[in-house]
């Protein structure tokens, strides 16, 4: 019998005794992903990729996870450059966990959170891993609320407490957390387990203000809920599954919805990832790499990177690819110059970039010579180059030559210790997969640095982005219509909730608007359309995947992710980003 653990550190089983023989980082790296990915060929380029592997190591990995597999080798099958694992008649720990949580009874939903544990694979720290093990915690802090209202309606209250306990700890952002976790304890009259959350609580926003460099205030809705200091035996006020309806915005809520996020804006929801490249840009790593569909907080991230360098004395390039004029992209030369001259600029550098640039010498030398001996001797300290909208360049027929340069600026690292090389770090934010269009991946930069993903808010933190806005949606039913319709876009939910907020609809009339199409928000879905329509083979491929129910093939289906349009880790799991977007293709795809 074949057994697999996910949950906790990976562990493969056979017939009672673990498997470690043969086990190596690239080998239990590629079964992991394989088990995740179950029943369904994956191609070899979205393995190396996803692992940051070349060609020669993924055979030898596959080789160690057939020995590690012994007589259930014939599980993994290997051809025309696909990958699959047959788990049929295997017990999966991940598996057991979907189907508690499909069956969702208490009894399966306990067995289910004590399955979970210590999260998914949680002793790794791979990016391939985010969108996944999110999918999980999500399932997972869903069962802990049910458990907990289960438990209270039965009037547990140190067992509610217990699993509300667990809430916190898996998402500490999220204020309405603590505050029923604080009530809890109080009305089973455990004072001084509420005060020292309470204490926790303000602990941590001190280190989260540390961490964001700005001031976070204890929400009304948790200081309400802890008990007072001069009376201990007064009752709480009862917790609310949703934030108080009549609490204060957090800020100006006619703030636009488009656009980077202002970096003073109380509308910035911080994710992990924030902290992770910032921490990366202080290192000065080469590379870091900041991939997401669009419209996902990119580019309110860059801006929060810019500020935080600038702030540590860095000195800063900020470019935008998608502005570089069109004559300015007709060549490697001409871009590469008018890059020059950005660099020259912003650096408030006294020289003129034309005289590195002579005729009769590659493009890409001479750029790498006005680093050497213009910037680099004129510049002290660190420098952050940070590029939005990266993958405007692979439609570019030079993209190798300029891609194959920045990864080479990686290597000199290493080569050369005295150089500025090591003084620079350029940060890359794009949608799109690199390795569609990169012929030699060991010469793109997509593959090396720190590699981050932006994703869709969580339910939980729709629900805080609705308290930071006022509580516009003012019942738990209220958010998980609006959920359900808009998912966790981040523009849709922002620009809702400001149209809300701002009186220029009603809750009730946004979310029937949500359900029929929305002509609130014609403009962004119209362009939406009219994208499709300048790109007919990938509006083919939304056709047949919206309209017909059709799984997209590989590379449409990566375009289609990338363009903000479906989700999902691989083909046959595709679905529409949100409901909203479901409604309004499968109409607008069908229209001559």
């Amino acid at each position: 019998m074949l057994k697999i653990y996910l949950f906790g550190p990976f562990q493969i089983c056979i017939d009672g005794r673990q498997r470690r023989d043969h086990w190596k980082r690239h080998c239990d790296r590629l079964l992991a992903l394989l088990v995740l990915l179950h029943d369904r060929p994956v191609r070899d380029e979205w393995i190396c990729e996803a692992l940051r592997l070349d060609v020669g190591v993924l055979q030898q990995s596959i080789h160690e996870a057939r020995l590690v597999l012994g007589d259930e080798r014939g599980r993994l099958a290997h051809g025309n450059r696909q990958i699959s694992l047959d788990l049929n008649g295997a017990e999966v720990d991940a598996f057991r966990f979907n189907a508690l949580i499909q069956k969702g009874t208490p009894d399966a939903l306990a067995e289910a959170v004590s399955i979970h544990a210590t999260g998914l694979l949680s002793d790794w720290d791979e990016c391939w891993l985010t969108e996944a093990r999110e999918e999980y915690l999500a399932d997972f802090v869903e069962a802990v609320k049910a458990l907990a209202r289960t438990a209270e309606q039965n009037g547990d209250l140190e067992l509610a407490a217990s699993y509300l306990k667990r809430y916190v700890d898996a998402l500490p952002e999220m204020d309405s957390a603590w505050a029923r976790l604080i009530d809890a304890y109080v009305r089973s009259g455990n004072d001084t387990l509420a005060r020292q959350t309470c204490e926790r609580y303000h602990a941590y926003l001190k280190q989260r203000s540390a961490d964001e460099g700005r001031e976070i205030l204890p929400s009304r809705l948790v200081l309400a809920a802890c008990p007072p200091a001069s009376d201990a035996q007064e009752p709480a006020p009862a917790a609310h599954d949703v934030d108080d309806p009549a609490s204060e915005p957090a800020g100006d809520v006619s703030e636009m919805a488009s656009g980077a996020v202002p970096l003073d804006s109380p509308f910035y929801l911080a994710r992990p990832i924030d902290a992770e490249a910032i921490a990366a840009v202080r290192r000065q790593d080469s590379f870091v790499l900041i991939k997401g569909a669009r419209q996902t907080g990119k580019s309110s991230l860059l801006a929060r990177i810019a500020h935080d360098a600038r702030d540590r004395g860095a000195k800063l390039i900020c470019t935008d690819w998608q502005k570089i004029p069109i004559a300015s992209v007709e060549s490697t030369r001409s871009f590469l110059l008018d890059l020059a001259e950005t660099f020259v600029e912003h650096l408030d550098l006294d020289m003129d970039p034309h005289t590195f640039f002579p005729p009769e010498r590659a493009a890409t030398r001479c750029f790498e010579k006005l680093l050497r001996r213009g910037v680099f001797p004129a510049v002290a300290g660190p420098i952050v180059w940070l590029v939005d909208e990266a993958d405007r360049l692979f439609d570019c027929r030079y993209r190798d030559d300029v891609f194959a340069m920045l990864r080479s600026w990686h290597n000199e690292r290493a080569i050369d210790h005295s150089s500025g090389w090591k003084r620079l770090t350029v940060v890359l934010a794009y949608a799109t997969e690199a390795y569609l269009f990169i012929s030699n991946m060991d010469q793109s930069p997509f593959n090396v640095g720190l590699q981050l993903e932006t994703e869709d808010f969580t339910p939980d933190q729709v629900a805080e982005m609705n308290r930071r806005y006022g509580g516009p949606l003012r019942t738990e039913a209220e958010i998980r219509q609006f959920t359900a319709l808009v998912g966790g876009h981040p523009y849709l939910v922002r620009m809702c909730l400001q149209r809300i907020a701002t009186g220029r609809d009603s809750a009730a009339g946004m979310l029937n608007g949500l359900e029929t199409g929305a002509q609130a928000l014609r403009a962004h879905l119209d362009r939406i359309r009219i994208c499709l329509q300048r790109d007919p083979e990938l509006a083919a491929a939304a056709r047949a995947f919206f309209v017909e129910g059709k799984p997209p093939a590989f590379d449409h289906f990566i375009r289609l992710r990338a363009a903000g349009l479906i989700c999902g880790a691989y083909p046959a799991c595709a679905r529409p980003r949100c409901r909203l977007y479901e409604l309004y293709l499968k109409q607008a795809l069908c229209d001559p």
